[in-house]
């Protein structure tokens, strides 16, 4: 008989995931009303929107 497979604890992992870091950074009330108002008009969430402005610069930086 075989063995039963133990199961894993926590979360499911997507292994479709890439692995990301977390940044900290520190905006003024003006331009963080600034980029909600724009996330909220693409229909994005802050952070999508932050990595898609950083994605972005990084292109145009490399050009």
């Amino acid at each position: 008989m075989k063995k039963p497979i133990p199961k894993k604890k926590g979360r499911p992992v997507n292994p479709n995931l890439v692995p990301t870091v977390s940044v900290s950074i520190r905006l003024t009330e003006e331009l963080l009303e600034k980029l909600d108002k724009i996330s909220s008009d693409e229909g994005r969430s802050r952070t999508k929107q932050i990595e898609i402005i950083v994605k972005q610069f990084v292109e145009k930086y490399k050009s």
